[in-house]
């Protein structure tokens, strides 16, 4: 779990301290964030099965790989709320209004300003990650738990 997690943060901050974010860096830290839970997810369950003295059911294998990513959900959460918190402030640029924004009344100027920070701030994407991390988790750990039931070696009912 820790070895994901730093191969995931180291890759965020060497993207950040070589100036490459909004790059094409940046997305291939996106697509290794989940391969990395998917590998973890995997490793999970196949640790469980071979560490379990009898054989295990389906959904013991799911709550096996399901644990490794909630707490990987959680830490990336934490660390990307942080990350863009007071690391890159700046990552999502500053706001600007269009023409189109500026002939409507300022009332609606301000609610438009103030739902596009909100979209923008550190604590929506950081929660956004958290849920994103779970339901690929959910997703793999189920996948994953039935493809390893499929092959043989593996302590299963």
């Amino acid at each position: 779990m820790a070895s994901m997690l730093a191969i995931s943060i180291s890759f965020k901050l060497a993207v950040y301290f070589n100036g490459l974010q909004s790059t094409t860096f940046d997305n291939v830290g996106r697509f290794a964030n989940i391969f990395i839970l998917m590998t973890g997810v995997f490793f999970a369950i196949r640790l469980f099965k071979g560490q379990s003295e009898k054989a295990t059911a389906y959904l013991d294998d799911f709550k096996s790989g399901m644990r490794i990513a909630a707490l990987y959900a959680i830490c990336m959460a934490a660390f990307l709320y942080a990350y863009y918190e007071f690391i890159d402030p700046n990552y999502f640029g500053e706001l600007k209004l269009t023409k189109e924004n500026l002939e409507q009344s300022v009332e609606m100027q301000k609610k438009i300003k103030e739902g596009a920070e909100f979209v923008r701030s550190a604590y929506f994407n950081s929660t956004i990650s958290l849920i994103g991390f779970l339901v690929l988790g959910s997703f793999y750990s189920a996948i994953i738990a039935y493809l390893v039931r499929k092959f043989s070696g593996f302590n299963h009912l």
